[in-house]
């Protein structure tokens, strides 16, 4: 959350606070500034964590009305997936997303180096963390 509150206190340091002048100084920014700032906006407001809510009914009607498909826009890396689970959470996408015989050698591994195995072993596969898959 401290990402977050520092970009809110960014834009919030940017934006004019006079609903007249808002407008006119919108439309002089850049289109890359205005998405950033739509962006933030649009990710302040929806948000989706794993236990938080029973349900994510909203958000996956929100992802249907917008024809969301998560794996054009993001991949399981070892950045920014494998690293940050259990090597035995990864040898178990590997054995789901190719096969058992695929991933048993990276739980032999070192955790950073079965990562990087699993990068490549899903890579354009679409696979995506249960966060990220809409119903």
């Amino acid at each position: 959350w401290a990402l977050i509150e520092a970009q809110q206190k960014k834009w919030e340091s940017l934006i004019p606070t006079d609903a007249e002048s808002l407008l006119p100084w919108l439309l002089l920014q850049s289109q890359e500034f205005v998405i950033e700032l739509l962006t933030f906006i649009v990710a302040s407001s929806v948000y989706r964590i794993d236990g938080y809510q029973s349900t994510h009914a909203h958000l996956n009607v929100l992802a249907k009305n917008l024809d969301l498909d998560m794996t054009k826009w993001w991949q399981p890396t070892a950045a920014t997936y494998f690293g940050s689970v259990s090597k035995e959470r990864i040898v178990k996408i590997v054995g789901e997303v190719t096969s058992e015989k695929e991933a048993t050698p990276l739980s032999k591994m070192k955790k950073g180096e079965a990562a990087s195995a699993a990068e490549a072993a899903v890579a354009g596969k679409g696979w995506l963390p249960d966060l990220l898959i809409t119903e």
